[in-house]
């Protein structure tokens, strides 16, 4: 397994820095590089009082390996009676808790409008406990965190990008990528893009161990 610490921080129409460390302690800034204002250090919202047993607005359970997981009459979900499929289009504030696994299909297109005080949340449970994803997520909007998911794909992993609007303020942290690994064509594992009309700009990449199988 290769261990890497990695934070891009930058605009694709312009200049993409890409900064590379080995600890997994506490980040510190290499000389002359300013330390990112939002993810290394951003604390992930803790559940809310209403679980197991009722959903709470703005916050959703995911787990496809529950007997109980519906998507029926059930929009947001909860440990009781879990969601089987993660919702696309988020606004400020939710949180999306992802449990069980594997999740396959075709790319997943995510949508999310988060503000700098209000970022929205995708997450496994834990650091110790990862959901695994089997798909490629396309990511695009304003303040993303993506945090402790397991990713077991071959090809394409994550796209951050856009459509017509800027993507800006993604955090990918504590996640871990696995998978043979292909090299076919445009197949890159984790990839940015973006042009002089739509900027993609600020994206941060930490802490994301790498399994090499």
């Amino acid at each position: 397994m290769m261990n890497h610490d990695k934070v891009i921080k930058g605009v694709l129409s312009g200049i993409l820095l890409i900064l590379t460390t080995i600890s997994h302690a506490a980040y510190l800034a290499p000389v002359g590089i300013p330390a990112p204002s939002f993810c290394v250090d951003e604390t992930s919202p803790v559940a809310p009082a209403g679980w197991p047993a009722s959903e709470v607005s703005g916050y959703y359970y995911i787990d496809n390996s529950d007997i109980n997981a519906t998507d029926s009459s059930n929009p947001y979900g909860y440990p009781d009676q879990p969601r089987v499929s993660i919702p696309t289009s988020l606004v400020a504030g939710e949180v999306v808790e992802i449990h069980g696994g594997p999740y396959t299909g075709s790319q997943l297109n995510i949508t999310a409008s988060g503000t700098s005080g209000s970022p929205i949340w995708f997450r496994g449970a834990s650091a110790t406990s990862k959901p695994t994803l089997r798909r490629e997520i396309k990511l695009q909007g304003s303040y993303i965190n993506l945090e402790n998911l397991y990713f077991d794909t071959s090809r394409k992993t994550i796209r951050v990008t856009y459509t017509n609007t800027p993507t800006d303020h993604v955090c990918i942290r504590h996640n871990e990528f696995a998978g043979a690994g292909i090299a076919d064509g445009n197949s890159a594992v984790l990839s940015v893009s973006g042009d002089s009309g739509s900027r993609t700009s600020d994206v941060v990449i930490y802490n994301n161990p790498e399994s090499v199988t």
